[in-house]
């Protein structure tokens, strides 16, 4: 029997991890996660998650505990579509590209 309360309770029903999210979790963040884990820890990121960056395409991309992952809404169901890494990591590659890039341009 669980013992959640509030919002946890209702959190299967509107909040989803793919499963190309668990594998990129495995990855880039932590390798011995379980899948019930690396799900809570998202949910967790997804609660204290604010925008970062560009809107997506398809949805958009979200900076919360830590790490970054992308994002899709379908009604009031909430995908976690893929993990990009460590918020660190994520912002440094992504320097160091931009830079690169402008170096080749110039």
């Amino acid at each position: 029997m669980r013992s959640e309360t509030g919002f946890g309770l209702f959190r299967e029903h509107f909040f989803r991890v793919t499963g190309h999210a668990v594998e990129r979790y495995r990855q880039r963040v932590d390798p011995e996660a379980g899948e019930e884990e690396i799900k809570n820890r998202l949910f967790e990121a997804y609660k204290s998650a604010k925008k970062l960056g560009r809107h997506l395409k398809d949805g958009e991309r979200l900076a919360g505990a830590g790490l970054v992952f992308g994002v899709v809404r379908r009604g009031c169901s909430v995908i976690i579509t893929t993990v990009y890494g460590r918020e660190e990591e994520y912002r440094w590659n992504r320097h160091t590209f931009r830079m690169a890039a402008k170096r080749a341009r110039a």
